[in-house]
């Protein structure tokens, strides 16, 4: 037939064969030991670059964010439709094509950015539509009356705004935030598309490096795990704090 046995061995998967046979599974634990050893500071380099490029894009979606629901709440009808068909955009369309697209296609119009701030603009930008969408809410969940008895008072809508609306939104959006900050911690493994080397990227080449690809991924899954938790608790204590 066709298909016969040596046809068969002809199309075995040669690469996983291969790969099979590089998985050292009488590698002592002193050998083990001393590659951890040996990686480590590596782990923790792509680590620091992870939380850097994190917490750089969460200030861009924060600020971002901010100037998006008040142009949509309280801006003139144009800057509305403007504002509302940008989140619509940016919603509709993957964070991997918005890193190609600021990487990649904006050189070729003169526009050249630096791998680290294409990476913080991208997923800032993405997740400033989320973080708009989370402000939004807050600020329309605070009762009409409280805005009327701060006007009665002499306060401007600015006033109004900053220290009425603001302080009583955080408590809403805090717990959404945090998410959002985690979901964005994880979410920055996708920058390795255009050339930064963050925790999963050094994972995918360490593992691919010394076969140690459980190991790896419990460090890796440790590091990821010790850059959000804090974040979380942190989050749990200011919203109980708010709370009172």
């Amino acid at each position: 037939s066709l298909f016969d046995d040596t046809t068969a061995n002809r199309f075995k998967p040669i690469e996983y064969e291969k790969f099979k046979s590089h998985l050292n599974t009488d590698r002592s634990w002193k050998d083990k030991l001393e590659i951890y050893q040996k990686t480590g500071s590596l782990f923790l380099k792509a680590a620091w670059q992870t939380i850097k490029i994190s917490f750089l894009a969460m200030i861009v979606a924060v600020v971002l964010g901010l100037v998006i629901v008040c142009l949509r709440l309280y801006g003139p009808k144009p800057f509305k439709y403007l504002t509302t068909a940008f989140v619509e955009l940016i919603r509709g369309t993957p964070l991997l094509l918005q890193l190609f697209f600021i990487f990649y296609a904006l050189p070729g119009i003169g526009i050249e950015i630096p791998a680290l701030w294409a990476a913080v603009m991208a997923l800032g930008i993405n997740y400033s539509v989320q973080e708009s969408e989370i402000y939004r809410s807050g600020l329309i969940n605070i009762h009409k009356n409280q805005i009327e008895a701060a006007r009665m008072l002499g306060l401007n809508p600015w006033q109004t705004f900053w220290a009425i609306q603001v302080p009583q939104a955080i408590k809403f959006c805090l717990g959404p935030m945090t998410t959002d900050f985690i979901a964005l911690i994880k979410d920055s493994s996708l920058v390795s598309v255009i050339t930064l080397v963050e925790l999963t990227k050094t994972y995918s080449l360490l593992s691919s490096t010394y076969y140690e690809y459980i190991g790896f991924a419990l460090v890796a899954a440790g590091l990821y795990m010790l850059i959000g938790m804090p974040l979380v608790l942190l989050s749990r204590k200011l919203e109980r704090s708010l709370a009172k």
